[in-house]
């Protein structure tokens, strides 16, 4: 969750225009978003082979660690989505492999809707993923947005400033990341990519065996690393560059170079081994049993939650089966809480509405053969007195904090028009908004997963602690 106190949920979208030879080309930052020959084999081969995905995935897999186990990624400049889909057909392709893959990428102007999509169409192997990617991909608002691929990734994508949107997973997160793509515009176009603050940002997710991989060799960005805690080499570039980047955290053996030695001795050393690290947070007690009491929305979501990071789960409830309570209302609206200012809450529950609709949709996804679906993105309107709330809130405030994609204020006639019957007063139309069938919805994550049992008609009467540490 997001624990910075942004001043507006509103993120500016990339400024483009479009080559002859058809590449997207940068107006904000003055180049093109990716290679002119070549693009997938030079995400491959500095990115994939670069920071040694295969073959790192499957000593993880060898590891007695590897249960529950999740490789973590870290992307500066998410661009085109290129490396992304990249990894992830890696992924699809590696049979020994970590239990999940957790990608993280940050940037600061996404695409469009529309310009992803003309960019991906010219990539035609990787269609299928590229829509499974379109299908979630947000192109608005500031914050993290978490978009599921299946039952084993997660790609959270953060909008913003890169520094402030680490030092807020720093307060609020314990991931330790595995291998960084520094794959932003160059020093020279994006010099912020490359300021000391922000590597010292990457060290602080960083442990000892991560790796990090750039096409830029500059001396900026070399010595932005070393300073930061990175031993930093070259490496063979692709195509008609010279040169590419290979860093290596190794801050507990202290055998840095200095920016000095560095540049004086050409730096054609061989590439370091990265490791591979058990200590993860994500590793650790992976295989214990959890005991979910209450079986509401709360509690469903929570031990698919659970269950996807490799427990066994058992959800216990008084009741004869599950959604018995409120959560068993048949038409559930989702649509998010609107503040009146772009605060720590406004952005984590803007984050968590965002989270819901996708994972909603993403189960629906997952069990297409269903004839009832769980989640109807249909809209919502919210009538302007129904917000409860003693002062009305303004229609130039939330303009001013929240994209016009996710809500705008509507009069009585077109929220009339919206709800398909006539309203005594305008309000808010939340256009990705819908409803959720809490028991259609319960069914598919039981069908889904095989880590998920219940007992029903059982009251628990105590918790005891044991010798262990364990609850019975």
């Amino acid at each position: 969750a997001d624990t910075c106190s942004p001043t507006t949920l509103v993120v500016a979208n990339a400024k483009l225009s479009w080559l002859e030879n058809g590449l997207p080309y940068s107006e904000d930052f003055q180049d093109t978003y990716h290679s002119t020959e070549g693009a997938q084999a030079e995400s491959r081969y500095l990115f994939l082979e670069g920071n040694q995905l295969a073959q790192r995935w499957q000593s993880a897999y060898r590891s007695p660690h590897h249960a529950g186990g999740c490789f973590v990624i870290a992307e500066l400049g998410f661009g085109c989505g290129l490396n992304f889909l990249e990894t992830l057909q890696l992924w699809k392709a590696t049979q020994k492999r970590p239990s999940r893959l957790h990608y993280l990428a940050f940037e600061k102007h996404p695409l469009m809707q529309a310009d992803l999509a003309r960019v991906l169409k010219q990539w035609p192997e990787l269609a299928p993923a590229a829509a499974e990617l379109l299908a979630q991909y947000p192109d608005h608002s500031a914050g993290c947005h978490r978009l599921f691929f299946g039952k084993e990734v997660i790609l959270d994508l953060h909008y913003g400033d890169a520094v402030e949107r680490l030092n807020s997973m720093m307060r609020s997160q314990t991931t330790a990341v595995d291998a960084w793509y520094l794959d932003g515009f160059s020093p020279s176009l994006n010099p912020s990519l490359w300021d000391l603050t922000l590597t010292r940002a990457i060290a602080s997710h960083s442990k000892n065996g991560t790796t990090a991989t750039s096409y830029s060799v500059a001396g900026r960005a070399r010595r932005a690393l070393i300073d930061a805690g990175f031993s930093v080499t070259k490496r063979s570039g692709f195509g008609k560059k010279r040169h590419s980047l290979y860093a290596i955290m190794a801050n507990e053996t202290e055998s840095f170079q200095s920016a000095t030695e560095e540049e004086q001795q050409n730096n054609q050393s061989q590439t370091a081994q990265p490791q591979n690290n058990p200590r993860s947070s994500h590793q650790k007690n992976s295989d214990q049993d959890v005991l979910v009491i209450g079986a509401g929305l709360a509690g469903c979501s929570t031990a698919l939650a659970l269950a996807r990071r490799g427990h066994k789960v058992k959800i216990i409830d008084s009741a004869p089966q599950a959604m018995c309570g409120a959560s068993g209302i048949p038409q559930l609206a989702l649509r998010p809480r609107l503040f009146r200012s772009a605060d720590s809450n406004a952005s984590f529950f803007l984050t968590s509405y965002h989270t819901a609709r996708r994972l909603y949709a993403t189960i629906d996804g997952l069990t297409a053969s269903s004839e009832t679906a769980a989640w109807h993105p249909t809209g919502v309107v919210q009538l302007s007195g129904a917000l409860n709330r003693k002062k009305a809130l303004s229609q130039e405030a939330v303009a001013s904090i929240y994209d016009p994609r996710v809500v705008q204020g509507v009069s009585k006639n077109v929220a009339s028009s919206l709800a398909g019957l006539p309203v005594l007063e305008g309000g808010w139309h939340f256009e990705g908004a819908g409803w959720l069938d809490p028991r259609a919805f319960v069914d598919k994550l039981f069908a889904l997963e095989t880590r998920i049992s219940s007992q029903f008609d059982t009251t628990i009467v105590a918790l005891t602690q044991t010798a262990h540490g364990t609850a019975s």
